[in-house]
């Protein structure tokens, strides 16, 4: 039996793939091509447009003509799609769509109900470490003030994982806290 292998290499064409997004709504009803692109560019609101192929299964490849916008978009995670998460990935080198993994997004959550002195970033980064892989924390503390009454983390959430709705925290006096964790635009 011969085989089945290329032996000559092939063509890539590099810039071809850039300012490209794959996307995959997590839900149980089958989006189209035109629903996505309809729904999608009321959200966006892109100045320069973009373009929707569908792959399979709510999979889908989005691209855009320009970078200012592709960032937005990509910063902008999560989105939904009627209120089902669109989870965007940033394109990988040599993958092919199917090997992505839509199980992980992401995602940016609200530490509420911690007392002011436990308002710091080195406590943001901590306790979004204790939920998930922190990406990037926000300092609530600036120039002398506070910016905000809660902590702000940029998590990676695991989709196959529950979500934890808060926990408690002991205190220097001995006294329980309970902290409440939302998720932005979940």
């Amino acid at each position: 039996m011969e085989d089945p292998s290329i032996t000559d290499p092939l063509v890539w064409k590099e810039e071809k793939a850039e300012k490209v997004l794959v996307g995959k709504v997590i839900s149980t009803k089958t989006y189209t091509r035109s629903a996505i692109e309809r729904i999608l560019q009321k959200a966006w609101n892109l100045q320069s447009g973009f373009d929707v192929i569908e792959v399979t299964g709510n999979v889908f490849l989005f691209s855009f003509l320009d970078q200012k916008e592709y960032n937005r978009i990509l910063r902008g995670r999560p989105w939904s799609v009627n209120s089902f998460l669109l989870n965007l990935i940033e394109r990988s080198k040599y993958m092919c769509v199917k090997e992505f993994d839509f199980s992980k997004c992401p995602i940016w959550i609200q530490i509420h109900n911690i007392p002011m002195e436990a308002m710091c970033l080195e406590n943001a980064i901590r306790i979004g470490g204790y939920t998930r892989e922190v990406v990037l924390a926000e300092d609530p503390y600036h120039n002398g003030r506070f910016l905000r009454n809660f902590l702000r983390v940029r998590i990676i959430l695991d989709l196959r994982k529950t979500l934890a709705s808060g926990f408690w925290m002991n205190k220097p006096d001995g006294g329980k806290i309970w902290i409440s964790i939302q998720y932005e635009k979940l």
